[in-house]
């Protein structure tokens, strides 16, 4: 796996995997988006859709134009749906009947050093009633009940995402799902996670073994977005997880690179398109509970 290449199965650990946000999808009249600017620029998804659920996933056009509309519906014994980082227009997971229940349409949103490739494409994988991957969707959603029973514990929310993280390391690859796997791309965006309060190009760029130049052109080719937005958005992804999970916004600006709350705050605005509301607004650390250039 040299190269500029992109294969099936890549090839992060499980210590690579920051897993952003877990749950049951709720939204209105049984719409959700995924993507576009903020995390969807750097975030997968895997998407379990339950047995006998009816649901499909509309795909914008760049030219707006049309799109493209992929059954995704459960089946008999589920499906998997695969999302790569969709940098710039959202798509939409639409259900037929809007009063179906929010569990049956389970996410796991993730940041790998080897994500899917194609953000234009959503892959899917209809499950059986015996296997692997069936095996790991049952364990996640008995963490899931447990959660939602006894409370968020910490060893329960510990748990949910030890399986998760091990879910979607496995899960592609058994799928057939092709991720990146230029181990240049590979060690830059593991220099960023490893790095995250100091790192700059420059610093990425030695990480992959390449140029500043280089590894501009690189990143553009081969994740869709240049090293410069990736480490933006990283930063931005990571300081609200840890605000989620009680720092200050000052403590966690500070932690992941920013001089203070002040400049992330004005980060946040200056990358959002007109200063609008990001779609990462929301985002969490755990199980949602959906009531309601360096």
């Amino acid at each position: 796996m040299t190269g500029e290449s992109i294969q099936s199965g890549g090839k992060a650990d499980i210590s690579d995997i920051v897993i952003v946000g877990f749950g049951e999808l709720s939204g209105l009249l049984g719409r959700y988006s995924f993507g576009g600017f903020g995390t969807g620029s750097i975030v997968c998804r895997v998407l379990y859709v339950h047995p006998g659920c009816a649901a499909k996933v509309i795909i914008p056009s760049s030219d707006g134009s049309g799109g493209d509309t992929i059954d995704c519906g459960g089946g008999d014994h589920g499906t998997l749906a695969f999302f790569p980082p969709r940098p710039d227009l959202p798509c939409e997971i639409v259900t037929d009947d809007a009063a179906l229940s929010p569990s049956r349409l389970l996410y796991i949103d993730f940041i790998t050093p080897s994500p899917f490739s194609g953000a234009s494409a959503v892959y899917t994988q209809p499950l059986r009633r015996h296997g692997d991957l069936t095996s790991y969707v049952s364990l996640i959603e008995a963490l899931m009940f447990r959660y939602y029973t006894e409370g968020e514990t910490e060893d329960i929310l510990q748990g949910c995402r030890e399986a998760a993280a091990a879910f979607v390391n496995y899960a592609p690859r058994s799928a057939g799902v092709p991720q990146i796997t230029d181990e240049r791309v590979i060690r830059a965006m593991r220099s960023v996670r490893l790095d995250l309060r100091d790192i700059t190009r420059a610093e990425a760029a030695r990480a992959a073994g390449v140029s500043s130049v280089y590894i501009g052109e690189l990143f553009e080719k081969t994740v869709g977005i240049s090293i410069g937005r990736y480490i933006r958005e990283y930063r931005l992804c990571a300081a609200q997880m840890l605000i989620k999970r009680g720092m200050t916004v000052d403590e966690a600006a500070k932690l992941v690179g920013y001089n203070g709350g002040s400049s992330f705050a004005r980060a946040k605005k200056r990358f959002r398109p007109g200063g609008g509301e990001s779609p990462d607004e929301d985002l969490g650390i755990g199980l949602e509970r959906d009531d309601g250039d360096e």
